[in-house]
């Protein structure tokens, strides 16, 4: 390590150890609204969301932000189109419960589009898109939290 016998780090390695952390963090927060979103749009006038593979009926706050391409792809992670509201037994314990997901995506958007998140998973995302895209999420956080309150005390 640099840190070793009294050596400093050089400079643009320090640079870029803060530039990733700056990544890291708008990746986490993306993640947080992305979730709080599908899961909040998911929930009825009383707070229970279903879940999209097996219909379990939950509290919008026990249920998951599943991905239908995983999380690890970063052109699809923030996709709406590629999250749902997922029971932690199809996300977690089924791994996604992919086959179901998938044949609920293909009859909800259409194979063209659910082929088109294949394509799309490789992109990569710069440091600048994601904190255009955190803005727009919170926006739409902020939004969702107000058409709920409106429609009843869901929340």
């Amino acid at each position: 390590s640099a840190y070793k016998a009294g050596k400093t780090p050089k400079k643009d390695k320090v640079l870029s150890s803060s530039k990733s952390l700056v990544r890291k963090r708008l990746i986490l927060e993306l993640d947080k609204y992305c979730s709080l979103c599908v899961r909040i749009a998911a929930a009825d006038k009383n707070g229970i969301a279903t879940c999209y593979c097996c219909g379990r009926r939950l509290p919008w706050k026990c249920m998951h932000n599943g991905h239908f391409k995983s999380r690890q792809f970063q052109g699809t992670r923030f996709d709406f189109e590629n999250m749902r509201c997922c029971c932690e037994v199809c996300n977690v314990t089924l791994h996604g419960n992919l086959k179901k997901y998938r044949e609920h995506l293909i009859r909800e958007i259409g194979e063209d589009r659910v082929n088109a998140l294949d394509r799309k998973k490789s992109q990569k995302i710069s440091t600048p898109e994601l904190e255009e895209l955190l803005v727009k999420v919170k926006l739409k956080y902020k939004q969702l939290l107000e058409a709920k309150k409106n429609d009843q005390n869901t929340l």
